[in-house]
């Protein structure tokens, strides 16, 4: 069916149909009396599928779930702590960790290798959770392998006689199907 600004189909009867259409062109004519200096005219009539039912619709809305994980992949990655001139971030997993005079030293596991940062002054580290399973996790000398991504942030200063990448400036554990975009 065709009204004058609005094509419209659907399983709900022709009578239905019609009602949503007279219903559409009210609410238009309703916007176009409230903001006059609007213009609210398009060459193109806007398409409107009416269902007959909330059965019948059903198979096709979207799912809420993945909107809620879409939006809170996006706030995690609006949260994230933003690299400073000189830093660069990634993906990564931890490997290890362990400590000595001269501070405590990360493994990571990123993409392409293993990097080796360095953490002279473990205070200064700053760390973020974005999910609750880092709730009883334990940073610090000693430890093992760790199946929860996190994105690292680092100056990349490599040390030959330490053997280190650069030094360690930030993490932040992450969902794992959290997908760092550079």
């Amino acid at each position: 069916m065709r009204s004058k600004n609005f094509n419209l189909i659907g399983n709900a009867s022709e009578k239905d149909i019609r009602k949503v259409a007279t219903k559409f062109e009210q609410f238009r004519e309703t916007l176009r009396l409230l903001f006059s200096k609007m213009n609210l005219s398009s060459p193109i009539a806007t398409n409107v599928v009416v269902f007959k039912s909330n059965s019948a619709y059903k198979p096709f809305k979207p799912k809420r779930a993945a909107f809620q994980r879409m939006a809170m992949m996006r706030q995690i990655k609006e949260s994230l702590r933003k690299p400073l001139p000189g830093e660069k971030r990634e993906m990564a997993f931890i490997e290890k960790s362990e400590c000595s005079n001269k501070g405590l030293f990360f493994y990571f596991k990123i993409q392409t290798a293993v990097l080796k940062l360095s953490n002279p002054t473990p205070q200064t580290l700053q760390m973020k959770a974005f999910m609750p399973d880092t709730e009883n996790m334990q940073i610090g000398c000693g430890m093992k392998a760790v199946e929860i991504p996190v994105i690292i942030t680092y100056k990349e200063i490599p040390d030959k006689k330490s053997k280190t990448s650069g030094e360690l400036v930030s993490l932040e554990f992450v969902p794992k199907s959290f997908v760092l975009e550079q």
